[in-house]
């Protein structure tokens, strides 16, 4: 993790990590960042925790970008955002971050909203693959693979638990 900035963060992943029995590190320096990579490159996915910030955050931002550049590996970077955000929002959130060159969005709260055009426009907007919809606050059961059947049926009949659990 990458996220040393919010109180507890470290401590819930460590707890997360400890429940799932995966290894976890957490880094201040992109020296150690390379450190960590080294030490888990026998993993075949390494997932990288990144603090949340606001793509107005042009520091935090510049200093993310700097552990990505440096960090000696090929990584896929996923923008998690959530579906409860209006569409303009998303579009904005998406273009402050596109400079380090989102492979795939992560749409989160699927449980927490009734209007799904908003992701349905971002997708169509940014023509970015999604990857994941979070669904709910079970790890690792609410995470679904995103499919595109899905997210329409959403957009059309809105969102049901058993509508993910049929995915």
């Amino acid at each position: 993790t990458l996220d040393t900035y919010r109180i507890g963060a470290v401590e819930q992943l460590f707890q997360y990590a400890k429940m799932m029995k995966l290894p976890i590190l957490d880094v201040i320096e992109v020296e150690d960042f390379q450190n960590a990579i080294k030490q888990l490159s026998y993993c075949d996915v390494i997932l990288i925790d990144t603090t949340g910030n606001s793509q107005y955050d042009k520091e935090k931002l510049e200093r993310l970008d700097k552990f990505l550049k440096h960090s000696g590996a090929k990584i896929d970077v996923n923008l998690v955002l959530s579906a409860g955000s209006k569409v303009e929002d998303l579009i904005e959130i998406y273009n402050g971050f596109s400079f380090l060159e989102i492979d795939t969005l992560i749409i989160t709260k699927f449980d927490e909203t009734k209007i799904f055009g908003n992701v349905f426009s971002l997708i169509y907007e940014t023509n970015t693959p999604v990857s994941y919809f979070s669904v709910g606050q079970e790890v690792p059961d609410d995470l679904v693979e995103a499919k595109s059947e899905f997210l329409v049926e959403c957009v059309f009949d809105g969102f049901t638990k058993q509508k993910a659990s049929d995915e």
